[in-house]
């Protein structure tokens, strides 16, 4: 899991509890022997200061299948412009080009809705890739963002097969259509744990 944003009371109100959910759902699970954690920050020249946090779980038994299925979510919101939407675009571009064999990609818009724009998931060399990017290209960012809807739908939006499971979100992380509350947090997390995404 990885976080970025301003360093203000408003985030540091949200990481916390989104930590704590995290922490508390991987915990159930039975492979899990500990959690690492890195934090980076960057002031800027006006002295904001940023931070990017990463949570990452180890394993007791790495995974070895190859045969894998990653949703990547972009976030389209109104908030989504300049060098924001240069960065993300960039950033789904480098994922799909990054795809190996026995590797599948299905590409979303999220703002208010999830808003598929691949048929399903396809392959490393399905010409539906190049289509999707070249949408996301001309998708114009508008309103706010529902990350709880959101990841609840795509959730969905995988098949009930032994495949491993990922989900990519390229965003700042802001729900201001529906700001994520630590109750409706921990339910979602340990739902994406039981479902081993």
């Amino acid at each position: 899991v990885l976080y970025m944003s301003k360093l203000t009371r408003w985030t540091i109100g949200c990481v916390i509890p989104l930590c704590f959910a995290i922490a508390s759902a991987v915990h159930a699970g039975p492979s899990l022997s500990q959690v690492t954690s890195s934090l980076k920050t960057y002031r800027d020249v006006d002295g904001q200061i940023y931070f990017a946090l990463n949570l990452r779980p180890q394993t007791e038994v790495p995974v070895t299948k190859t045969d894998r299925d990653i949703l990547v979510l972009v976030d389209t919101s109104a908030s989504q412009t300049g060098r924001f939407r240069t960065d993300s675009l960039e950033a789904a571009t480098a994922v799909a080009k990054s795809l190996v064999d026995g590797e599948r990609i299905h590409l979303a818009a999220i703002d208010l809705t999830v808003v598929p724009l691949t048929d399903g998931f396809v392959p490393a060399q399905d010409a539906q890739i190049q289509s999707a990017l070249k949408a996301l290209h001309r998708r114009t960012p508008l309103g706010a963002t529902d990350l709880v809807s959101g990841l609840n739908h795509a959730l969905q939006l995988f098949e009930d097969n032994d495949r491993v499971r990922s989900i990519i979100y390229i965003g700042d992380g802001m729900s201001r259509a529906n700001l994520i509350s630590q109750e409706e947090l921990v339910p979602l997390v340990e739902q994406i744990t039981d479902q081993k995404v």
